[in-house]
């Protein structure tokens, strides 16, 4: 990288001088407020996935959690959570990264399903919400197949797949899984059920028979969750505050974890003048088109320009892409790819995989210097499918309302 020019570092020292007063009153502040309340409040529920998705603030806002020295307690009021395996895993580690910081974690869980009880599981104290039963079903998927209803409208799907395990074209030529579609499956599933026992053993201390069994007793009543060690009790939500504070011995109110990020964004908004090895990062989430039509996702004509943009700043020494992709076009992965490489040339680019990163989406991370994947990202279909539907004896048979029904209820589903 070349050194900034005397002019750049003019600029910055200046910059950085105008903007430090101001920060260090918003900082001040905050650390005012923190060290008297000592303790964040963190709701959890639909209006807050935002802050948990791919470009969200909330796991950085954990992130500078378990660094400030003034805070104690952590409070989650868990109505959802992260969705994405990659994403639980993700949150779970920073859990257990705000333990070893010294932070004090109390959790109550609305919900029934057993995945957030095991992302949670290694908080100081569990409550479920009073009479919640938890749904110990296990990890599974449900695939529909669709060439008996073809067949029984005459219409043929004429797919071809480069790849045993390229299985998305199965749904349309098969009624049930191939041998590799379902080798693949079976062993996700299991990898991912493995996952969740493991946090429930390593944080609750229980053995891994007893967790097991719990899937034939399923919904697991409050009274044998508490007598297995897996939760502390059950309580309503207005008691959960009065509960913290038999812990904390402290009557201050806690700080609500939006307040929190709204006070880091302004810190961030007044951090003028800083000269540093710059790392950018691209976020790549959604299916992968070629041409920019108004949809969302990843749209080849969109992300081309910013990837070239990049190669001409001397300053950015690495690029890392943050792909959220189940794939999509074979044609707009190529192009992606293509840019990828040349930025790779110049740049080290790095390819941050996050809950999914299949066909497409891997082919774009191929192309980067480096990969770097969640244990629980899912990954694979690494092939090409393309084919058509033939409609020649549905049409001679003359089943024309019958053929428009199916088809229209294909394209719903796609």
């Amino acid at each position: 990288m070349k050194a900034p020019s005397p002019l750049r570092l003019i600029s910055s020292f200046a910059l950085h001088s105008l903007s430090f007063p101001i920060r260090g009153l918003i900082q001040w502040r905050q650390q005012s407020v923190l060290s008297k309340r000592r303790t964040v409040w963190i709701r959890m529920d639909a209006s807050m996935r935002s802050t948990w998705n791919i470009q969200g603030e909330g796991f950085n806002g954990l992130e500078t959690l378990g660094q400030n020295p003034v805070i104690k307690t952590i409070v989650f009021d868990v109505r959802s959570w992260p969705v994405g395996w990659a994403k639980m895993a993700d949150f779970h580690q920073r859990l257990k990264d705000l333990k070893s910081a010294g932070k004090s974690i109390f959790v109550l869980l609305q919900t029934a399903d057993a995945r957030a009880l095991a992302v949670f599981s290694c908080a100081d104290r569990i409550w479920v919400q009073t009479g919640l039963e938890v749904f110990w079903i296990g990890i599974g998927g449900r695939h529909t197949f669709y060439k008996g209803l073809l067949d029984r409208f005459g219409i043929h799907a004429d797919i071809e797949a480069a790849g045993s395990f390229k299985s998305f074209g199965e749904v349309y030529t098969r009624t049930e899984p191939s041998d590799a579609n379902r080798l693949q499956m079976t062993e996700l599933y299991a990898d991912l059920h493995q996952q969740m026992l493991d946090w429930l053993i390593e944080s609750r201390h229980i053995e891994s028979d007893v967790v097991e069994g719990l899937f034939r007793e399923s919904p697991v009543s409050p009274e044998r969750l508490v007598d297995l060690g897996l939760i502390d009790g059950e309580i309503y939500h207005d008691e959960l505050w009065a509960r913290v504070q038999e812990f904390t011995n402290s009557s201050a109110e806690p700080i609500s974890f939006g307040r929190y990020l709204r006070r880091l964004r302004w810190i961030r908004r007044f951090s003028w003048g800083h000269i540093r090895n710059s790392v950018v990062m691209l976020h790549l989430e959604g299916s992968i088109t070629d041409h920019e039509r108004g949809q969302e996702g990843i749209v080849a004509d969109r992300v081309l320009p910013i990837l070239k943009s990049l190669q001409q700043y001397d300053h950015i020494q690495t690029v890392v892409l943050n792909i959220n992709s189940p794939g999509g076009s074979a044609m707009a992965s190529d192009r992606i790819a293509r840019e990828v490489r040349r930025l790779s040339e110049s740049k080290n680019v790095v390819a941050l995989l996050g809950n999914i990163a299949a066909s497409g989406g891997y082919y774009i991370a191929s192309a980067a210097t480096t990969i770097i994947a969640s244990g629980q990202t899912i990954t694979g279909s690494i092939g090409v499918v393309g084919g058509k539907l033939v409609l020649r004896v549905s049409l001679e048979r003359g089943q024309h309302f019958g053929l428009v029904c199916c088809l229209m209820y294909l394209i719903k589903l796609l």
